[in-house]
C-alpha cells in the first residue's frame, strides 16, 4: 500500500504534461473505466484533458479524491508507481485550481466517500439533513415540551 497525502502532491513535478497523465490513466484505469467497461458509470478515456465544464471538473475532483484516498486503483489491480500517482495528483490539483475549482478538503477533513458507495449507482441511504427550527421542533415534540413561537 502506498500512501500519498494531498499536501505531498506538490513534491511531484508541477509542470506535468497532460500526455503523461493520460499515459498513467491508460495503463492503470482504462481497463475498468474505458471504452469497453465503465464501472461506476465512469469513463475516463474520453474525459477532457483540458476540462472547462462543471461536469468534467467534478469528474476530475472525483478522480483526485479516489486516488488520494487509495480507493483507486483497487488493491487487487495493478498499481501506479508513487511517482506516477504524484504526477496525476499534481496535474489534477493544478488543473482544478486553474479552473477556479481548487482542492480544499482532504479525507481527514470530511470529504471521504467509500468507493463502493460512490460507484454502486445506489442512493446513499442517508435521510435528509435537518437543522435550525426543524431540529428544535422535533426535539420539543420528543420531549413533550413546546416553546412559544417567536
Amino acid at each position: 500500500m502506498v500512501i500519498v497525502a494531498a499536501d505531498d502532491v506538490r513534491a511531484a513535478d508541477s509542470a506535468v504534461e497532460p500526455e503523461a497523465v493520460h499515459a498513467v490513466l491508460k495503463a492503470n484505469c482504462f481497463s475498468c473505466h474505458g471504452e469497453k467497461k465503465q464501472k461506476g458509470k465512469l469513463r475516463l478515456d474520453t474525459l477532457s484533458m483540458a476540462p472547462e465544464s462543471a461536469a468534467d471538473l467534478a469528474t476530475w475532483r472525483r478522480v483526485f479524491e479516489q486516488i488520494t484516498d487509495e480507493e483507486m486503483p483497487p488493491e487487487d489491480e495493478k498499481q501506479p508507481s508513487t511517482t506516477d500517482r504524484k504526477k496525476v495528483l499534481a496535474w489534477v490539483k493544478d488543473t482544478l485550481a486553474a479552473n477556479s475549482s481548487p482542492i480544499n478538503l482532504g479525507p481527514s477533513q470530511g470529504n471521504y466517500v467509500d468507493h463502493e458507495a460512490l460507484f454502486s449507482g445506489k442512493p446513499a441511504g442517508r435521510g435528509p439533513r435537518h437543522s435550525g427550527p426543524s431540529v428544535a421542533a422535533a426535539g420539543q415534540d420528543l420531549r413533550g415540551v413546546h416553546a412559544p413561537p417567536r
